[in-house]
């Protein structure tokens, strides 16, 4: 497993998702931060392991964007193969990478479709 430095899709999902995990970004880890995604919000799952690959915890970013891709999530879905490409967070698997882009490029997500 790879520690590698922060792969661009976290500073570009970031940007795009900011709001209620802003404080997260900043340390302030509340309990309204961690609760929406215990309780399987999966939007606040896939926030929740974005800003944790943010931080460089990659196992964490990998769990929380894990649970969010079983549930459909497709950013998580395409964020989770790159993970898996590069081995940032899980064990190096291509065929892992490419079962999850597979599934978020069956909804439409365009990253995932050029994988």
């Amino acid at each position: 497993m790879k520690n590698t430095n922060l792969i661009p899709w976290i500073a570009i999902t970031v940007i795009a998702h900011t709001g209620w995990m802003t404080n997260m970004a900043h340390g302030d880890e509340t309990e309204e931060l961690i609760e929406r995604p215990k309780q399987g919000d999966a939007d606040a799952q896939f926030n929740l392991g974005v800003n944790y690959g943010i931080k460089g915890d990659y196992l964490q970013a990998a769990y929380w964007l894990k649970k969010a891709a079983e549930q459909g999530h497709a950013e998580a879905q395409n964020n989770l193969g790159l993970m898996y490409a590069t081995g940032t967070g899980v064990m190096q698997d291509g065929q892992e990478a490419m079962r999850w882009w597979k599934k978020a490029a069956e909804q439409g997500h365009a990253h995932a479709q050029t994988n």
